[in-house]
């Protein structure tokens, strides 16, 4: 039974769900190129590779989708937020054609983040209007508390995206980053 819209989905078995490998390589001879195997990490003590995959299941179709990376899940006040679920309400405003978000650290080595939005607005014209503080309204209207938008909201003329159309999250976390350290020596 799912008590939410996003569900953290731990597979127990490969009988759970098709999502589950059941190779039998040794773990030790698995690793992601240009990083060291980590089996401690990669897999269960029954030998289940973990996906780190975010994946829910719609109550109307029955079916299984994956809609995110573990890691990319933004840790706010104890609260794991998923990017997607506050980036398609940022995508139902009328004035957004898209929008990506990702968590910002609230302090240097804290583990605490802030959701950030990166924003592209409709025509010029017609979203003159459109600032920071009318996203922050709309989602805030939509979300729960902890899901608002307190890392503030950046309007960006294109959201970076490889050649599949997958946001490039780590771009935006670096020009964030570059944006804080700019921030820190005005101080």
């Amino acid at each position: 039974m799912f008590r939410s819209a996003y569900t953290q989905l731990e597979i127990e078995s490969s009988t759970t769900t098709a999502m589950t490998s059941q190779t039998t390589t040794s773990a030790a001879n698995f690793a992601y190129e240009g990083q060291p195997s980590s089996p401690d990490t990669s897999f269960d003590s029954d030998g289940f590779f973990k996906t780190g995959d975010i994946v829910y299941c719609s109550r109307a179709s029955k079916k299984w989708y994956i809609i995110d990376r573990k890691k990319e899940l933004i840790k706010v006040r104890g609260f794991q937020v998923a990017p997607p679920e506050i980036e398609s309400v940022l995508l139902s405003h009328p004035l957004i054609v898209d929008a990506a978000v990702i968590g910002i650290r609230t302090t240097a080595g804290g583990d605490g983040e802030l959701p950030r939005a990166y924003v592209v607005k409709r025509g010029v014209e017609e979203s003159k209007a459109l600032g920071e503080k009318e996203v922050k309204e709309w989602c805030a209207e939509r979300l729960a508390r902890y899901k608002e938008l307190t890392g503030g909201v950046r309007f960006v003329e294109a959201i970076p995206k490889n050649a599949s159309g997958k946001i490039l999250k780590r771009q935006l976390r670096e020009e964030a980053e570059k944006e804080m350290e700019g921030v820190k020596a005005r101080l």
